[in-house]
């Protein structure tokens, strides 16, 4: 299953204003399989590549692991951080997500690196956040440990 990705301008995140619908959203997702990182960081920089925007930066989030080269992972994400100037952060959400992995890349993307154990812990967080300006969620908000 090829991931799915989308770049939203903050002007588009408007919708976000709307926490109990989008709580009700995300925790209705499950998990189903592996994500494959390195198609969708490709994707999401494909995308933003050609944008003109100052900042740019990919949120990357997963339950679980991801199939293919670590190295080829930490390359991507350090080119697109030294060339083009696009950060990459990395969440996981749950146990089982590859905490390792996911640690390297937003150390390699220059970004953050957050996990959450339940869904709407994430929403609210991240939320908060984009109503703020913050540019990345706060590392106390996260779960450090997921039973």
């Amino acid at each position: 299953m090829t991931p799915k990705s989308k770049v939203l301008s903050l002007e588009q995140v408007g919708l976000l204003r709307q926490q109990d619908l989008i709580d009700k959203q995300i925790d209705r997702l499950k998990p189903g399989g592996q994500t494959y990182f390195l198609p969708a960081l490709g994707q999401a920089r494909r995308q933003l590549e050609p944008n003109s925007a100052t900042k740019k930066h990919i949120v990357l989030l997963s339950d679980g692991a991801t199939r293919g080269s670590q190295g080829d992972l930490v390359d991507s994400v350090s080119e697109m951080k030294d060339k083009l100037a696009i950060r990459v952060s990395t969440i996981g959400l749950g146990a089982d997500a590859d905490i390792r992995t996911m640690k390297r890349i937003a150390q390699y993307g220059g970004g953050s690196f957050q996990l959450f154990c339940k869904p709407s812990d994430l929403a609210k967080v991240v939320l908060a956040g984009l109503l703020s300006g913050s540019t990345s969620p706060d590392p106390a908000e996260g779960a450090q440990n997921c039973p």
